[in-house]
């Protein structure tokens, strides 16, 4: 592991394995700065065999341009030119649509992401993270056309308003693969956990089958627990307790401590 760039904002570690696909991880919020040789994403692309860059936002600042611009040249000479990949959640999700390209990313994997965080673009609409947005260190920070590849995909749950209108404000900048994740709210970055799943969605990706990537990821999240969670909550809240206990007896009748804040998360989201 060998850090290319850092700043008071920004740390790049570079993680290269030699494969054909790599990966410039663009980690989310709350993500732990302290951990200097780790970097969103990581176990998954070791066990992938993917090469990858973490780009770490250590301020939870919404990867600021000023802050990032500098340690793209740091890149250059590390990773192959074709089959780069820009991934990240969130915060994350911003970064990679921001700078993917920037950092020679061709495709990019953009999960639950936003579009800006300025309170005047949203008009109240969204109004999650404006306590980050600082006027002078996010000047111009909504994504535009010219940051973003040709390949962009956009995974998110439509029933999760701010995700939703997130999404859509994109799609009015460039064509982008919305890929709809049914009930599992903020939580879609848990539909990329598995090693073996992310390298076949990349692979798909990199073969341009815009059809596999998105039923791949639709099957995956289909089999989560958060979805069931999701599911169960969006059914008592239409007021259909009966099928909102069935999934929760059929799926969590374990009655072990971990469900209720999955479903405690999929109301508060969905109310």
């Amino acid at each position: 592991m060998q850090t290319l760039y850092e700043n008071d904002t920004i740390r790049v570690l570079y993680d290269p394995r030699g494969a054909d696909i790599s990966i410039v991880s663009f980690a989310h919020m709350r993500f732990s700065a302290s951990e200097t040789n780790s970097y969103w994403g990581q176990s998954a692309f070791e066990k992938a065999g993917f090469s990858a860059v973490g780009v770490i936002c250590k301020t939870d600042t919404w990867y600021p341009a000023r802050e990032v611009i500098p340690a793209i040249g740091a890149l250059a000479a590390c990773l192959p030119d074709a089959n780069r990949i820009a991934y990240g959640f969130s915060m994350g999700g911003y970064g990679a649509l921001r700078f993917g390209k920037a950092f020679g990313a061709d495709i990019v994997f953009a999960v639950s992401p936003q579009i800006s965080i300025d309170p005047r673009f949203w008009s109240g609409r969204d109004s999650r993270f404006s306590s980050y947005f600082d006027e002078e260190l996010h000047e111009n920070m909504r994504i535009e056309q010219d940051h973003l590849p040709d390949n962009v995909y956009a995974f998110y749950d439509p029933h999760h308003i701010y995700d939703r209108i997130n999404v859509e404000a994109l799609q009015t900048v460039r064509h982008v693969t919305g890929v709809t994740l049914h009930h599992m709210g903020h939580d879609t970055a848990e539909v990329f956990a598995s090693s073996a799943m992310f390298r076949e969605l990349c692979l798909l990706a990199v073969d341009g089958d815009q059809h596999g990537v998105a039923k791949l990821a639709k099957t995956t999240a289909r089999a989560s627990y958060r979805r069931k969670a999701g599911l169960a909550a969006c059914a008592h809240l239409k007021k259909r307790p009966a099928m909102g206990d069935a999934i929760i007896s059929k799926y969590f009748s374990d009655g072990g401590d971990w469900w209720p804040e999955l479903y405690r998360r999929a109301i508060a989201e969905i109310g």
